[in-house]
C-alpha cells in the first residue's frame, strides 16, 4: 500500500494467493487473488514489478521471470527483494558446532528441495532476469543483523524489527515444508 499513497496517479495491482487483504484501500489500488506461477490473468503491462521474499515460491523462476518481463512496459523495472540465506560475520553460524537456527535453515531448506522449491533462489536471480531479457540487473546487497546487538543506532534499529519479523517468520516460513513434506506434526519442534 505504501506505493499507492505515495503515487496517487499511478494504478497499483497487488497480487496474493490468498484472499487476506484489507479492505479499506487507496482507490488507485486494487487486489488480485492469483498464483503468480500459474499463466497470468492480468493482461495491462506495467512499468514497474515489485516482490519481496518469494524465496522457496516458485518451481519455475525462469518462467516467472519471462512472463514478468513480458509484462512490463518497455523500459519498465523488476525490483526484487529477498533474502540469500543466514550467515553471520564471526562464523558461529554453523552446524558444526550445532547452531539452532543454522539447523533449523538448513532442515528447512531440505524440506523445500524435497518439493522441487530452492530457498536459496535469489542467489541466481542476477543471470535468470538475464535469462529472461532484463538489462542492466544490478544487485544490492544490505546486511541486516536479526538482533539489537550492532552499536551504530541505524543497524540497531534494524535489527530490533528484523528480529520481530524473523520471530514472525519463522513458523510462517517453515509450517507447509516440515509437515507437508517431513511429515511432521505442527507440535513439534
Amino acid at each position: 500500500m505504501p506505493r499507492s499513497d505515495e503515487y496517487p496517479g499511478a494504478q497499483v495491482t497487488g497480487i496474493d494467493l490468498s484472499p487476506i487483504q484489507p479492505s479499506f484501500v487507496p482507490p488507485n489500488l486494487e487486489f488480485v487473488v492469483d498464483d503468480a506461477e500459474d499463466e497470468w490473468v492480468i493482461t495491462e503491462k506495467f512499468d514497474l514489478i515489485h516482490t519481496r521474499m518469494m524465496v522457496g515460491s516458485f518451481l519455475n523462476w525462469p518462467q516467472f521471470f519471462t512472463r514478468a518481463y513480458n509484462q512490463l512496459h518497455p523500459g519498465g523495472y523488476i525490483e526484487l527483494q529477498d533474502v540469500i540465506g543466514l550467515a553471520c560475520d564471526d562464523e558461529t553460524f554453523t552446524s558444526n558446532p550445532p547452531c539452532p537456527l543454522a539447523e533449523w535453515w538448513a532442515l528447512v531448506a531440505h524440506a523445500f528441495a524435497k518439493t522441487g522449491r530452492d530457498i536459496h533462489a535469489a542467489s541466481q536471480h542476477k543471470e535468470r532476469l538475464k535469462g529472461a531479457g532484463f538489462v542492466d540487473v544490478t544487485v544490492i546487497h544490505f546486511k541486516w543483523p536479526i538482533n539489537m546487538w550492532p552499536e551504530d543506532p541505524v543497524m540497531k534499529n534494524i535489527g530490533m524489527w528484523s528480529k520481530e519479523n524473523t520471530l514472525d517468520a519463522l513458523e510462517a516460513l517453515a509450517m507447509a515444508p516440515l509437515t507437508r513434506t517431513l511429515e511432521w506434526e505442527p507440535e513439534e519442534d
